[in-house]
């Protein structure tokens, strides 16, 4: 990151940050300026810029954000080529991309402000219980910003907030052992709590940060293992040294078994169970409140304009499908590979996240995941009855959407367009944890295990419906031991944690992202207007020309390949 920029972003800190502490951290709203000189001495104003830190997360989750992370993948497509989201969908983006440079910056802006937390919180006179766990919750939240960066756009600059110089792009394996350590740090007895509070919900604890570790660990050993077309940017650019080969000590086998202890170490807790009902994990009636989920993002109604995607999700898919106009928006398509993933009978997953029969009165012949009149997409074969709704418009096609306002598919809670809705994010959930357990035992043990089978049926017994036996749905049953692959687990992944931020990141550490692309090809599905094959180049994001043409020294900052 350059002074300019950090300069930038801790000033914006010093005067933006400082938000009165209320009874309820959902609540907070800002409410008055604090003094740089006194605002770290009293445990208001630390709750303050920590709350501030935990704010930007909520950039994760704009329209733009979510796009980039799963358009151009076999989780989501779009026909809409006059839309930015279009450049997400065809790997189109350049240099110049104002999304890309939001989401660099938000990144950054996170680590900012989480360092003027670690390095000046300690000082502050206070109870060592608060300040360390402010300082924990601040380095779970640089760690995250790291990792996303370091795996978006590979070696990155690491600020501390102290430097004073330009800083270089440092190698895959110092990122990485920021983050790690970071993360041990907050995993610390007694740093962070053990159980979600309701007065403090959002806030990250324990089990949250060893989750977030065992992830960090399992993605370092699949680039370890698998990373060979990462490799080959970092020699095209003559900078192998920076790479994962060659910055990273421990072997691939060595990080899956770190993996596979911490995940194993949330899953024997206790803390967490998956949830009857697949649904219920997204309904707003459950946010903060379900056993599943370990980690949200806080959203809110509070005002932003209509098309503000900061302070509550928008009606607009991934997030939801508004019940009273429109079943779905182009730009969220699910490509019919997805679908077909879901194509053995008795998983009930399909129906919830790309539901067929969202508005009531409407009907058609075939299928309405596979239509969409409305732009065009159009799968072999497909024929239907016009669906017009009570305005005399023509639409049929389904929507693709994962979070719910209303209990029941057909319920509204009154909220449309482009309003902004209270519908947290949730970042981390329990299924996931048992997946990546499931794979990184796998992958430690050189074969299956029966600890890490049962995770993986634990979450397929949960699709079927946990008071129905796998000998009912024959298509979808439990897997054995030899059943329990990579592919397999990837598969898996796909099905449980689709439009949740998970899958691109899982087709780079696995070097799959090629693969998945070719799915896509127009000879199967016509209305794919994307590419299925994309220069390896495309497996990173340039570093955004905005921030290059500040700096002096331009081999500090140097971009990446291809671009």
């Amino acid at each position: 990151m350059t002074k300019i920029m950090k300069n930038q972003i801790l000033i914006s800190t010093i005067m933006l940050l400082f938000i009165s502490s209320c009874s309820d951290f959902l609540e907070e709203q800002p409410k008055a300026l604090f003094s740089s000189s006194n605002f770290l001495t009293n445990e208001q104003g630390l709750e303050a810029a920590i709350l501030g830190v935990y704010d930007e997360l909520r950039g994760f989750y704009s329209v733009e954000a979510s796009a980039a992370m799963y358009l151009g993948t076999d989780e989501g497509a779009t026909k809409w080529e006059s839309s930015h989201r279009y450049d997400f969908d065809a790997y189109a983006w350049s240099t110049e991309s104002s999304y890309l440079s939001d989401m660099w910056l938000n990144h950054y802006t996170i680590i900012s402000r989480a360092n003027l937390l670690i390095n000046d919180a300690p000082g502050s006179g206070l109870e060592q219980a608060v300040i360390d766990r402010i300082v924990g919750e601040a380095k779970f939240l640089r760690a995250l910003a790291y990792f996303r960066l370091v795996q978006l756009w590979g070696p990155v600059p690491i600020t501390l907030g102290t430097e004073t110089e330009e800083l270089p792009r440092e190698s895959v394996g110092k990122v990485y052992e920021l983050v790690v350590q970071d993360l041990i740090d907050a995993t610390q007895n007694g740093v962070l709590p053990v159980a979600k509070s309701n007065s403090q919900a959002g806030r990250v604890t324990h089990h949250a940060a060893k989750s977030l570790l065992g992830k960090v660990y399992l993605t370092m050993a699949s680039y370890k293992k698998y990373g060979t077309t990462f490799e080959g940017l970092m020699s095209q650019a003559g900078k192998t040294e920076l790479g994962y080969q060659s910055s990273i000590t421990d072997s691939a086998s060595e990080l899956y078994d770190k993996s596979s202890q911490v995940l194993k170490e949330v899953i024997d807790s206790g803390t967490y169970q998956l949830l009857d009902n697949y649904a219920d994990v997204f309904v707003i009636e459950n946010k903060n409140l379900n056993s599943e989920s370990i980690f949200e993002v806080q959203f809110s109604e509070q005002t932003g304009g209509p098309w503000s995607k900061e302070l509550g999700y928008p009606i607009w898919p991934p997030f939801g499908v508004e019940v009273t106009t429109w079943a779905g928006y182009t730009f969220n398509k699910p490509p019919a590979s997805l679908i077909l993933f879901y194509a053995q009978n008795g998983d009930q997953r399909l129906e919830y996240n790309m539901p067929s029969d969202f508005i009531d009165g409407w009907d058609a012949n075939l299928d309405n995941r596979f239509l969409n009149e409305r732009e065009g997409f159009s799968d072999p074969g497909a024929t239907y009855e016009n669906m017009i709704n009570n305005n005399g418009n023509h639409y049929a096609y389904a929507g693709f959407g994962k979070y719910r306002w209303g209990a029941e598919p057909n319920q509204n809670h009154g909220y449309s367009g482009g309003v902004n809705v209270p519908t947290n994010g949730i970042m981390m959930r329990y299924a996931d944890v048992l997946l990546m357990y499931a794979e990184a035992s796998l992958e430690s043990n050189g074969s299956a295990t029966q600890q890490g089978l049962d995770a993986i049926n634990q979450v397929r017994s949960r699709a079927r419906g946990f008071n129905i036996p796998s000998s009912e749905t024959p298509e979808f049953p439990d897997l054995t031991l030899s059943d329990l692959t990579l592919d397999e687990i990837m598969d898996e992944r796909l099905r449980e944690l689709c439009i949740e931020h998970y899958r691109k990141f899982d087709l780079l550490r696995t070097n799959k992202l090629q693969e998945a692309i070719y799915t896509r090809k127009p000879t199967n599905w016509p209305y794919m207007t994307g590419p299925i094959s994309i220069d390896n180049s495309k497996w990173l994001y340039p570093i955004p020309q905005t921030e290059i043409d500040i700096v002096v020294n331009k081999e500090n900052l140097w971009q990446n390949p291809g671009y």
